[in-house]
């Protein structure tokens, strides 16, 4: 059973990665045999396409790097204590970053939109700020990007609604405006709570207003927007970008099939499953087990691997893989339950590399002992304090190694 919270984002200082790397395998080098005629040329396997991130460092900036071996280069350098970027977005062809930029001294929040040297191609005001602390969503032929509004009113029986915004990526000229059923309305506020519970909430992006999780993502064919189906776990909705009709339910925290036609994600019961297009269900992946409340996570969000074969998913405080066809559940990355100190290590929101050979995932190490001054009975103080550290390793989960210190958010440059 997952909790929905109001997201606090914490930021830590950062140090540049110095003398941490992997050394790809480029395999042996065969050379022809001796002959009295010229021999053939000496061949080798060629080396792997560089992995590319981006990533937000705790000065609040854009950064890039090449994995394993680049120097880390700054994008932006306009961040200061009251400006910030989030929420990074690679367009599907990697040509584009777009990135989200808050400016709370004037209230204003803009879209972003670099190439990878940095060069900003647009920069203008989004209208009426980030809705539910969502990122963006691509068009697959990276010509469109779609943004998600805030709920612009309600039904007569009380559902929500709320907006899209389709934006050129070249010229950020507003293409189209989309009024769609968002979900039930009522929700209700919460805390405090714990920073651990906090932090995991905050990379899921979710909020009281998206009960379901980060659902956010354009359809293989242009015609729709997958958007999380606010205050409810009955799923994702699909919007139609001709019409704004909403279809439900679809499965939450999951995405479309890298060149396939299923949908990954959370059926109702929490079962852990594929469905078609149209939202039938195909087949169970993994089904939930018994609730435990030692654990800050049963399962949560999942990721279809780069070659779309297996499947990456949150599991116990864990990082696992299961195959397409539900086969071979297995532990990646070990986090650790609630100890009796209630301390923590979760494991979280993996991203596996576009060559499928790295994963990238995000550690929490914490208390969900929460500090609250107004209590008549607080809880005695936190014994382990919040720390946050980003690695990659390789697809099984060995030899992680660190990203800079203080990294808040991390992304793959996708690979045409």
């Amino acid at each position: 059973m997952r909790q929905r919270i109001v997201p606090f984002l914490t930021f830590l200082s950062v140090l540049l990665l110095a003398g941490c790397s992997l050394t790809p395998d480029t395999g042996p080098t065969t050379n022809g045999p001796a002959a009295p005629t010229n021999p053939p040329a000496a061949t080798s396997a060629p080396a792997p396409p560089p992995q590319t991130l981006a990533y937000i460092g705790s000065d609040n900036n854009v950064w890039v790097m090449t994995w394993p071996n680049g120097t880390p280069k700054q994008l932006t350098n306009d961040s200061v204590p009251t400006n910030r970027y989030t929420w990074l977005a690679w367009s599907p062809d990697g040509s584009l970053l777009a990135a989200e930029k808050t400016t709370p001294a004037i209230d204003v929040n803009f879209l972003v939109i670099m190439q990878p040297d940095g060069k900003v191609v647009v920069n203008m005001p989004l209208p009426g700020g980030s809705a539910y602390d969502l990122p963006f969503a691509w068009s697959p032929d990276s010509t469109m990007l779609a943004f998600r509004g805030f709920p612009v009113g309600n039904l007569p029986d009380g559902t929500a609604t709320g907006t899209l915004y389709i934006f050129d990526a070249h010229t950020g000229k507003k293409q189209k405006t989309i009024t769609f059923t968002a979900g039930g309305s009522g929700c209700g506020g919460a805390g405090p709570f714990d920073a651990l519970t906090q932090e995991m909430w905050t990379v899921h992006h979710t909020s009281w207003e998206v009960y379901s999780g980060d659902t956010f993502a354009w359809s293989p064919d242009q015609h729709s927007n997958l958007v999380s189906n606010s205050c409810s776990q009955a799923g994702a909705a699909q919007v139609d970008l001709s019409t704004g009709v909403t279809d439900l339910p679809y499965p939450y925290d999951g995405g479309y099939q890298p060149g396939g036609n299923m949908i990954l994600g959370y059926w109702h019961d929490g079962t852990l499953g594929l469905t078609d297009l149209s939202a039938k269900h195909v087949r169970a992946l993994v089904k939930p087990g018994a609730y435990d409340a030692s654990y800050m996570l049963g399962m949560g969000q999942s990721v279809w691997a780069s070659d779309s074969q297996s499947v990456y998913y949150e599991h116990d405080d864990s990082i696992w893989q299961v195959g397409v066809d539900g086969s071979n559940p297995h532990l990646i990355v070990a986090g650790t339950a609630l100890d009796s100190q209630q301390n923590a290590t979760l494991q979280l929101v993996p991203a596996p590399s576009p060559d499928g050979k790295l994963l990238l995932y995000l550690q929490v190490k914490g208390s969900n002992r929460e500090v609250n001054s107004d209590d008549p009975a607080p809880q005695p103080t936190p014994t382990i304090p919040l720390t946050t550290q980003w690695y990659v390793a390789q697809a099984d989960g060995s030899n992680p190694v660190a990203l800079p210190q203080g990294v808040q958010e991390a992304v793959w440059q996708p690979v045409p």
